[in-house]
């Protein structure tokens, strides 16, 4: 009987999924929106195919490897694009059945840790309608597969601690948290969280607890140290990291993130006016209370009957751990890690998807044990934030079909400078948007040179002698110079870049400047 009960849930779980993959296919109407990451991925995957090379071809001609993204993701592209599918389309696809697969996984989970197929469905369908969770699957990017190689990393691991013969299932996982470190190096954080569960979670000896955990640490991180054995003898770095430096957000990116946070449980018109330390002030209360909440119901789930049961003694355990080990890296990338990583949606988006996951688990074994006041209560609250995601999903659903994001947005898909450069048939080109130039202008060129390293903020000691390059290379190739938006670059920095240079066409969008002939 309880099997059965458990098991029924998996047809409407499996409908919510597929509702899902076509309205999030929908939504993407005008196309998968483009990041700058999303370059390289795209670029990585065609070469992995027309070359068979993992990397990019530059603006000189050169193959660059590509080192600082980890290679899964870019081989789920390649895949359809080697059956001659057009690669947007195929990645328009690739994320809308990722969303499909991570709401089912989302009320499976959530079925498991709190044994109730309600509150699995009522995940499923927050998850559907989150927009956090939407948003993270409009883009070309490899959140998509990361989320669902995580949680099934989690539930692999789940099912080791509750099996007898299980040595399989370890295996497992530590496969599964390759595959997520492969797809994105924040990966790192699930490997050590299984890790902490493997020697603190399981009632054994601790010489089989160090065991398992060495066996899942082997499998997990070898085919990420061979990846960085690649990049080490192909460019000579490991992963293109810039090194460890103190430099946290400021007050306005915290306040901004504070924003993106708060979305997640109150309603636009308040969060929209909120501003100031006001808006960080509110996000601490938020915390506190969402904190409290986790630590109360982590106590009512371990008084209850239903821990007991076999196969949920550690699964909540696992979960907390693993979202304090991916809190723990958000906050080294934004300290002291990758300066120029934005503390964003895409950033915190994992802490959302594990936020939902916990508090929809507490609150069906809260349900449970509670009586009619405190039932109704869970109850209102649960109203009002389906009401609250409902209402921005509408305005999601309404809009987003009608437009793309990033670069794929309006304006780049009708830039008059784009257009004058897809009809361009002389030499190099020089910009500082190479990522719009490839995608629109179906071209490869050439980074500006800066005077300092935004991954460090370090000054470039070569920065004077690219620009010497820069300025022979345009005379000798009769190439341009691009420059988007210049009015966001500094007066010194343009009028070093354009010296020698006249002004070709102007654009609303953008300068083009070519070599002052002798």
């Amino acid at each position: 009987m309880h099997k059965q009960s458990r098991h029924w849930v998996i047809l409407p779980l499996l409908i919510i999924a597929g509702i899902g993959t076509i309205l999030q296919y929908r939504m993407m109407r005008e196309g998968i929106s483009l990041w700058e990451d999303s370059y390289d991925y795209i670029t990585a995957a065609i070469n992995l195919i027309d070359l068979g090379k993992y990397g990019r071809i530059d603006g000189f001609g050169d193959f660059k490897p590509l080192t600082h993204f980890p290679p899964l993701y870019p081989f789920l592209l390649a895949a359809p694009y080697s059956m001659s599918i057009d690669i947007l389309e195929a990645a328009r696809w690739i994320s809308s059945i990722f969303f499909g697969i991570n709401l089912f996984l989302i009320g499976w989970t959530i079925r498991l840790l709190s044994g109730s197929s309600g509150w699995a469905i009522f995940g499923a369908l927050l998850g559907c309608i989150s927009e956090s969770l939407i948003n993270t699957h409009l883009w070309a990017l490899s959140e998509p597969p990361f989320f669902t190689f995580s949680m099934l990393t989690l539930l692999a691991l789940n099912t080791f601690f509750n099996k007898v013969d299980s040595r399989r299932w370890l295996m497992i996982a530590g496969v599964l948290a390759s595959l997520a470190t492969l797809t994105r190096f924040a990966g790192f954080a699930l490997i050590g969280a299984c890790m902490m569960a493997l020697l603190i979670l399981p009632d054994d000896q601790w010489l089989r607890k160090i065991r398992s955990a060495l066996i899942f640490l082997s499998i997990a991180l070898l085919p990420n140290i061979v990846f960085m054995i690649r990049n080490y003898l192909q460019a000579n770095t490991f992963t293109d990291d810039p090194g460890i430096a103190w430099h946290p957000p400021t007050i306005e990116q915290w306040q901004d993130l504070s924003r993106i946070t708060l979305n997640w449980i109150l309603p636009d018109v308040i969060v929209e006016n909120l501003s100031g330390a006001f808006t960080l002030s509110v996000l601490l209360v938020c915390l506190g209370i969402l904190i409290i909440a986790i630590a109360l119901g982590y106590k009512r789930y371990w008084m209850s009957s239903f821990q007991k049961n076999l196969w949920n003694r550690h699964f909540l355990s696992l979960h907390l751990i693993y979202l304090l080990a991916y809190s723990g890296l958000f906050l080294a990338t934004v300290f002291i890690w990758r300066r120029i990583t934005p503390a964003d949606n895409r950033l915190i988006s994992p802490i959302y998807l594990s936020t939902v996951i916990l508090i929809s688990s507490i609150a069906g074994v809260f349900w449970k044990s509670s009586g009619r006041i405190s039932r109704s209560a869970l109850l209102a609250l649960i109203v009002l934030l389906m009401s609250i995601q409902g209402l921005r999903y509408r305005n999601i659903f309404r809009l987003t079909p009608q437009e793309a994001y990033g670069l794929s947005a309006p304006k780049w898909r009708t830039s008059e400078t784009l257009s004058y450069i897809a009809t361009f048939d002389g030499g190099r080109i020089y910009s500082n948007e190479i990522q719009a130039i490839y995608f629109h202008a179906n071209r490869n060129a050439i980074f500006l040179p800066t005077y300092e390293n935004p991954a460090t903020g370090v000054r470039r000691p070569d920065y004077e002698r690219n620009l010497v390059n820069m300025q022979r290379n345009l005379r000798t190739t009769g190439g341009l110079l691009v420059i988007f938006y210049p009015e966001r670059l500094e007066e010194q920095y343009l009028e070093a870049l354009t010296e020698n240079l006249i002004i070709i066409e102007t654009f609303p969008d953008g300068v083009i400047y070519g070599y002052l002939e002798e």
